[in-house]
């Protein structure tokens, strides 16, 4: 095969020999104009996008990240949603580290809005990926029109209409797509630019949201080449080690950099172990503590039967498909079918039987799969949507539906008999699947002539007035697979019609993004934010203004956090947890397996000047006989007691003043990874009043630091993110070296 410069992609696809240039770009122009006229019109004239479900999330929380790193922040604390909480769960789903993002405030520089930029950008990553698995079937298939089937199909089924859904399922597919390319083609070939594109794209995969997908995909696969392909796997392996001799220091660097990507995952995974956050809606009974470890039950719930129906594929397209709908273009089942006649190859059986086992592992409890491999393997305790590996499969089983119809176009015609006799085929085929279609309910027009496209298409093909590789058969193949797609996708389109984000119309600029600190949360229902963001900051984070602290949606925030707001009523809870800070003389040491709730809620509402502390070595420092009042002291703003002199989202300085020793609650949520300092002396961080942080107050002036994460890991992620851009400029001037030297 020949090598491929990804950052000439075009070129590629302009050295192709069965075409000439000015058609090959038309043959790549027009898929993409079909799809992004029909799905990439989701920018409205009033400015905002028209998103679904969590790829609202993605938006908000992408705008809020890009704001923070630009200027020299890198967000892992949020202040403000859940009365403070971790930001690596969104962080991780959002793919933290990937240089894509570090693009989009280029754009921004031309005088586009962020929100028409974002949409840009999330479309263009998923072409980026079809494209991707174009150059991917080049290298699996010796036809370059199987290759361009490939393409169309993936590029026309449900999986990137993910973008206005779960964009999760996109920014997984793109480094899922090119790994595998690189990593074929550097078996095919050992040079040091597929090393490194392999390596960039592994990078990618371990710093975005969970890499079980791509190892249990990746197993499959290669369980499947040992078992048809042994001889090859064994060449395979006794190559790469020789070129780990021969190149020491580069694969040094790529081993290097692959462990830097698991940091920031490992240093999540530790501390989802300690159950210090939650994800309270997406989990239950049977997980301990363990927040990334999930019950059996909670991972048989994240199947794909709740959006998969043998009807739901044929029936009902123009009033039930929407973004995340299982879609496949009605071209796949007539490929099925004509299939039945190909001859059997092995990579026929590989991407059927890999399809096959991640289906039956996608059915969750439905089969016993699941089941096996929860108990015997560690990593399928921390699934938790298995229909992202449903959608991750549809790659593999688009190269086994190709791989079918190329080995039915392959087949050669001795004589007529054989000729006549593969006619007769085509035709029951067809005619056997419009009467299938004639029996459904609400089927698509463009489904029954693209039925009757096809039959014309192939019965010419085995009459041989239609050859391989002319470019009548290429546009043709384009026909058959994208006919009913822009049918179905206009009704998709539709479906999404008035689910507009309004957020995106004005999204936050780079000055509004600096956090500013009020000493009072809002009300319950208030909001702060002229812009409307905060009524759904709690399910789509990112917040720089205060939210009540109350989650709805998805509560995502700490174990204690979320004990106190299932064990406290919501306005005795608001009318306490509004003021961030408040002033104690008394402590008393409480289990809080042992507490009495009634009394600790009256404690609160009735403001007693008693802080309820989990910690023992906290009673070893009351030992002053001090004036004290019968109440607390609540903050409301700056005075002489107490002044914020710097706040940021990973940390708050204030100075304090008293006449006597205190002890200041601030409801911030508890974390272990907290630190604090008065007068630059250390000082411990105690878990007060169930959910909140607490230290001693020494009397007279003092200055405290409190911090989240120390400064060398927050300059530890900083430099991630300097490494990986850099990483890809080294990918991408290995390409253009290699090109150089051809």
């Amino acid at each position: 095969m020949r090598n491929l410069n990804i950052v000439h992609i075009m070129d590629l696809i302009k050295r192709n020999t069965f075409l000439t240039p000015c058609f090959k770009y038309l043959l790549f122009l027009l898929p993409f104009i079909l799809w992004a006229s029909v799905l990439g019109t989701s920018y409205t004239p009033e400015g905002e996008v028209e998103l679904l479900a969590d790829s609202q999330t993605y938006f908000a929380y992408t705008n809020h990240y890009l704001h923070h790193i630009l200027r020299g922040v890198y967000p892992l604390w949020d202040p403000f949603i859940a009365w403070g909480r971790p930001e690596s769960f969104l962080a991780r789903s959002s793919g933290e580290f990937n240089p894509f993002w570090m693009f989009l405030p280029l754009l921004q520089k031309s005088g586009l809005s962020f929100t028409f930029v974002y949409l840009f950008a999330i479309v263009g990553y998923f072409f980026f990926g079809a494209i991707g698995f174009y150059l991917l079937a080049r290298r699996i298939f010796y036809a370059p029109w199987a290759s361009y089937l490939a393409f169309v199909l993936l590029l026309f089924s449900g999986v990137g209409t993910n973008i206005f859904s779960d964009l999760i399922v996109v920014l997984l597919f793109v480094p899922f797509v090119w790994f595998f390319y690189f990593w074929i083609s550097f078996t095919q070939k050992r040079c040091q630019a597929y090393f490194l594109g392999m390596t960039f794209s592994l990078m990618i995969i371990l710093v975005t949201y969970l890499p079980f997908y791509f190892l249990t995909i990746f197993l499959s696969l290669l369980m499947g080449l040992i078992v048809l392909y042994p001889r090859e796997t064994k060449d395979g392996l006794a190559h790469y080690g020789q070129f780990a001799k021969q190149h020491p220091f580069l694969v040094a660097v790529c081993f290097f950099s692959v462990a830097l990507s698991f940091a920031p995952g490992l240093a999540w995974y530790l501390s989802g172990k300690t159950g210090e956050y939650v994800i309270a809606s997406r989990q239950m009974a049977g997980q301990g503590a363990e927040t990334t470890k999930m019950a059996f039950e909670t991972i048989a719930h994240s199947g794909i039967l709740g959006t998969i129906t043998l009807e739901g594929l044929f029936s009902n397209l123009q009033y039930n498909i929407h973004p995340g709908f299982v879609y496949l273009p009605i071209f796949v089942f007539l490929s099925l079918l004509l299939g039945v006649m190909s001859p059997i190859n092995k990579k026929i059986i590989l991407f059927a039987s890999v399809s096959l086992f991640l289906f039956l592992v996608a059915l969750t409890d439905m089969t016993p799969v699941l089941r096996f491999l929860y108990e015997h393997i560690f990593f399928f305790r921390h699934f938790r949507n298995l229909q992202f590996l449903f959608w991750l499969m549809m790659p593999i089983f688009t190269l086994f539906v190709v791989a079918q119809i190329e080995q039915f176009v392959s087949i050669p015609f001795k004589s007529r008999k054989e000729k006549a006799v593969m006619l007769l085929w085509v035709i029951l085929a067809h005619v056997g699947f419009f009467v299938f279609l004639l029996s459904r309910e609400n089927v698509l027009l463009s489904s029954f002539v693209t039925v009757g496209f096809s039959l014309v298409f192939f019965g010419s093909w085995s009459l041989g007035y239609l050859k391989p590789h002319a470019k009548m058969f290429l546009l043709g193949l384009l026909v058959i697979v994208s006919l009913q797609p822009v049918e179905a996708f206009h009704h998709m389109r539709s479906f999404m019609k008035g689910s507009t984000f309004q957020y995106s119309r004005s999204p936050y600029t780079k000055k509004e993004a600096i956090p500013r600190f009020s000493f009072l949360r809002p009300d319950e229902n208030k909001t702060v934010d002229e812009k409307g963001f905060l009524g759904i900051a709690n399910i789509s984070g990112g917040a720089v203004s205060d939210t009540t602290g109350f989650g709805q949606g998805d509560y995502i925030g700490t174990r204690w956090s979320q004990l106190i707001h299932n064990n406290i009523k919501q306005e005795v809870l608001q009318g306490y947890a509004r003021h961030k800070f408040v002033v104690y003389d008394y402590v008393r040491h409480v289990n809080p397996d042992e507490l009495d709730w009634q009394y600790f809620e009256n404690a609160l509402s009735q403001r007693r000047n008693i802080a309820f502390v989990m910690d023992e070595g906290v009673l070893g420092e009351q030992s002053e006989s001090l004036r004290k009042t019968s109440q607390s002291q609540f903050i409301d703003g700056d005075s002489r007691g107490m002044q914020v002199l710097d706040f940021d989202l990973n940390f708050i300085r204030y100075k304090t003043y008293y006449k006597t020793r205190k002890f200041l609650v601030y409801n911030d949520s508890y974390h272990s990874g907290w630190q604090a300092w008065v007068n630059n002396e250390p000082t411990k961080i105690y878990r007060a009043n169930i959910a909140f942080k607490g230290l001693w107050l020494p009397a007279g002036e003092n200055v405290v630091l409190m911090r989240y994460r120390s400064n060398a890991w927050h300059s530890f992620q900083i430099f991630l993110e300097i490494y990986f851009l850099v990483f890809l400029v080294y990918v991408l001037y290995s390409f253009w070296k290699q090109r150089g030297e051809k």
